[in-house]
This record gives structure tokens, sequence and C-alpha cells, in this order.
């Protein structure tokens, strides 16, 4: 009886906050096709970071388009997905290794502008981005640039902590460890690293991983960290090298790993 005296009493409270949700949104005609202005936007945090920094991201937005081609870039749909990854952990502290035109920085950005202190810190030896794009005031405040090859730049980060790195520099397999063991006193429980071009076939000719995509696996086995190792769809460089209707167990593919 007691249960279903508070079974009751659930239902009623919820009951009077869809009552009071709906009487805000101006009656329940509004239900499904909105309202403006809309009253619970003040109270979503990330609603009036898109709306202050509209015309921000709308800028950077632009940039990435302009960039968009089939050489050494990010796909797409890959920096989208980093993009909002960002967005659902909370992050506000970024570092990217292998920064290149900045196609992928630009998605990452977009995630942060706005914030109050949320910063990227790109690497790369040889960068070939737009720097008077990104020295903008709006954006530098955002934004931080080393040149060098990594891991030896991340000595210089000693004593910061981010909360979410992109590896996406050297593939092979001895750069990338020294990269992991280098970020271990930059990251912290719960940091998530994104590692770039794992692909599950080297090549439709070399039907079999590439060793660090086993490293990545290795790290996730070992239980060090949890994650998965995310398939991408076709992209544009893989066509130009492969042809058309190549097999997509060579896309390069995304590891997506949580420190524990």
């Amino acid at each position: 009886m007691v249960e279903k005296d508070r079974e009751v009493g659930v239902m009623a409270t919820t009951s009077e906050w869809h009552d009071r949700v709906t009487a805000s949104i101006g009656g329940a005609e509004n239900y499904g096709k909105g309202i403006w202005p809309n009253p619970w936007i003040p109270r979503h945090p990330e609603f009036l970071r898109r709306i202050s920094s509209g015309a921000l991201r709308d800028e950077l937005t632009h940039k990435i388009q302009s960039l968009f081609e089939p050489r050494f870039i990010t796909g797409v749909e890959t920096c989208e997905l980093m993009e909002s990854l960002i967005l659902m952990i909370g992050a506000t502290q970024i570092l990217e290794l292998g920064m290149h035109t900045g196609f992928g920085s630009l998605h990452m950005l977009r995630a942060i502008v706005g914030k109050e202190g949320a910063r990227l810190v790109s690497i790369d030896a040889r960068p070939t981005h737009d720097r008077e794009f990104f020295a903008q005031l709006e954006i530098a405040k955002h934004f931080e640039f080393r040149q060098g090859w990594t891991p030896d730049c991340l000595r210089e980060l000693f004593g910061r902590k981010f909360d979410f790195v992109f590896v996406d520099s050297a593939h092979d397999l001895d750069h990338t460890q020294r990269e992991m063991a280098a970020l271990e006193p930059l990251i912290h429980a719960g940091t998530m690293i994104c590692g770039h071009d794992v692909p599950e076939w080297k090549t439709p000719s070399q039907r079999f991983a590439p060793p660090v995509r086993l490293f990545f696996e290795s790290l996730i086995k070992e239980g060090k960290y949890s994650g998965m190792i995310l398939p991408s769809p076709n992209q544009l460089d893989c066509e130009e090298e492969y042809g058309r209707g190549y097999d997509s167990r060579c896309n390069p593919g995304l590891a997506v790993l949580i420190r524990k």
C-alpha cells in the first residue's frame, strides 16, 4: 500500500510538472510547434552559448567549408562526432596533436567558443593553417598553437590537464606510444582520447590492421582505458587512392578511449 501511495504521488507530481511546462509555452497548442522567445532557453547554458556566439560559430563554419578537400582532411562526419563528444562530456580543455590546416581544429573550436576559460591547444611540426584567421581576437582567446614535434612539445605543457585529446600526428607505432606515455601526466580520470587513422584494413590489398590500431585495442583490453574503435564513412582521399566502391574497412576509423 505504501508503494502504491508513493507511485500515485510521483504521478501527481509529474502531472503537475507537465502542466507547468505546458502553461510556460503558452498552452498545449504550441507543443511540437515551438514558441519564441522560448522561456526555457535561459535555463540551458548550451543554448545560450550557441545564441550568444552565433556569428562566430557561423564564421568558423564558413572556414570549415572553404577548407574541405581530399588531402589530409579528417572526414567531416568524424570531425562533427568529436565536436559532439566534446559537448557531451563538457570538455573545456582540448588538446590536438596534429593540426595541419585546422579543419578538425575548427570543429573543436565550435564546441567551446563562448565558454569562459575554454581552450584548444594545437600542436604541429609542419603547420599549414591560416594563422591570421586563428589570430582573430574572439578565436585567439580560445586557441593556442605550439609548433614542434610531439611528444617533445607535450613536456612543455606539464602541469596542465586536458579533458579531450585528439591524436592525429604521425601514425607509426613508436611515435604513438611515445605520445601516449607523454600524455599520461596531462590527463585525468574521464579524459577522452580520440585516435585517428586506425583502419580495420591497412589497404584493400593489405587486409590486416595497422600496428597503431592494435596498440589502441591493447590499451582497452588491459583495462587502463574503456572505449572502442568506431568505423567511419567513405571519404574522398580514400576514393582518390583506392577508386570508387573501395572496401569500407579501409576507412580511417576513430579510436575512442576514456581514461579510467
